[in-house]
């Protein structure tokens, strides 16, 4: 299961503009959830939090933008950049909590030492993200805190595996080109200059100094993150001092711009290109073990990769499905490998696959599963040989 983080901060301190009805929240400690305060009610789920082991042996330990608790303090503490916020938290264990009732039957004696792997990348918005999920995913919560670790790996395409999975597939150094080649040959860039109207006037009416430091990904954060964590449209335009804000059109343009971008960024081929890694030794990899029945180097029968819109966006054009929109909190790839007749003397293994809780299921012809053979096929990440060539390795 591949898992975006919940609903964070602005990820940028750049340009400074904004509201004060949006009040950021990213304490855990005094959240009213379901008639319930966290920490006084429940306070196993609140020692749950404490002292919960985020590094991995596995990983370099490493955390992007500072340290890391995951017991992040009362409900009034002061956000930082980029943030998980206690409603994302709050997103993820209703998720958790959530899936655990789809598919905690199957797996009633799990074991959490054995039969789970956890990854994320290095943000601490989705390690936190891990963190709340499994509060709510496990059961047997006191004990989750001793028993799964997250594996950590920077960048923002999880590269912690099971163990015993081989890292043939290196980062692509040529990413950024060859994305940027691909975009320019779909006309990405003619349309992007389309909503240019919208950044000068922001830049105008801010009356902010145009510079490198401002770039179209500055404002549109700004604008997308408030666009998530609100939910009165008139409270989240961002107004100057003396109190001029953003008219409505202006602001809707922008989230249909920022929409349209998000989606659309990732063309198919460099989408691919990206993702090999990732689909070879967290995806086909460890699915091709299990089939064969490899559980001296893989016992896992969850595993679950927390990361960001854009892996998610890619996996759409990785897997030939249309994506129109950008990928909201909280959204799931659901992987699932279901085996055949019991009664065939060589059994045959399929894929379901779902968004959402959605079925997506690829190269399936309308049917809910596909032939893992036929899955990994169309799937297949680029050869060893063809990959280090592309990205310069």
């Amino acid at each position: 299961m591949i898992i975006r983080h919940g609903d964070r901060t602005p990820d940028t301190t750049k340009p400074e503009i904004g509201h004060p009805s949006v009040d950021y929240k990213c304490g855990v400690a005094g959240i009213v959830h379901r008639s319930e305060t966290w920490g006084a009610h429940r306070p196993n789920l609140w020692t749950g939090l404490k002292d919960f082991p985020p590094l991995s042996p596995v990983g370099p330990g490493n955390i992007r933008n500072g340290g890391l608790r995951l017991h992040p303090g009362s409900v009034n503490m002061t956000c930082g950049v980029g943030d998980l916020t206690a409603r994302g938290f709050l997103q993820l264990h209703n998720l958790g909590t959530l899936l655990q009732m789809s598919y905690g039957q199957l797996f009633p004696s799990m074991d959490m030492t054995t039969d789970i792997h956890v990854q994320s990348t290095d943000f601490r918005r989705t390690i936190r993200s891990a963190g709340a999920f499994l509060l709510g995913f496990v059961p047997n919560v006191p004990k989750i805190r001793e028993m799964v670790k997250i594996h950590i790996e920077p960048g923002g395409l999880s590269q912690a595996p099971p163990n015993g999975v081989p890292l043939t597939y290196k980062p692509c150094r040529n990413l950024r080109n060859v994305r940027e080649t691909e975009n320019e040959k779909r006309g990405y860039y003619a349309r992007e200059k389309d909503f240019h109207w919208m950044y000068d006037k922001v830049v105008d009416l801010f009356n902010l100094s145009v510079t490198p430091a401002i770039q179209w990904t500055d404002l549109f954060d700004k604008f997308v993150t408030r666009g998530c964590h609100a939910l009165d449209s008139h409270s989240i335009l961002p107004c100057t001092k003396d109190g001029v804000c953003i008219d409505c059109r202006l602001g809707r343009g922008m989230f249909e711009y920022a929409d349209w971008s998000m989606a659309s960024r990732y063309p198919p081929n460099s989408s691919l290109l990206a993702l090999t890694p990732f689909l070879k030794h967290s995806l086909l990899e460890p699915i091709e073990r299990i089939i064969a029945g490899d559980q001296s180097s893989l016992k896992y029968r969850i595993m679950l990769t927390f990361t960001h819109d854009s892996v998610l966006n890619r996996i759409f054009k990785a897997l030939g499905l249309p994506l129109k929109e950008w990928v909201p909190y909280a959204s799931r790839f659901s992987f699932e490998l279901w085996k055949g007749a019991p009664f065939m003397q060589t059994p045959t293994y399929y894929l379901r696959v779902l968004f959402n809780g959605k079925i997506v299921t690829p190269f399936s012809n309308g049917d809910e599963i596909v032939n893992f053979s036929k899955f990994k096929e169309n799937v297949v990440p680029v050869d060893l040989w063809a990959y280090n060539k592309l990205c310069g390795i």
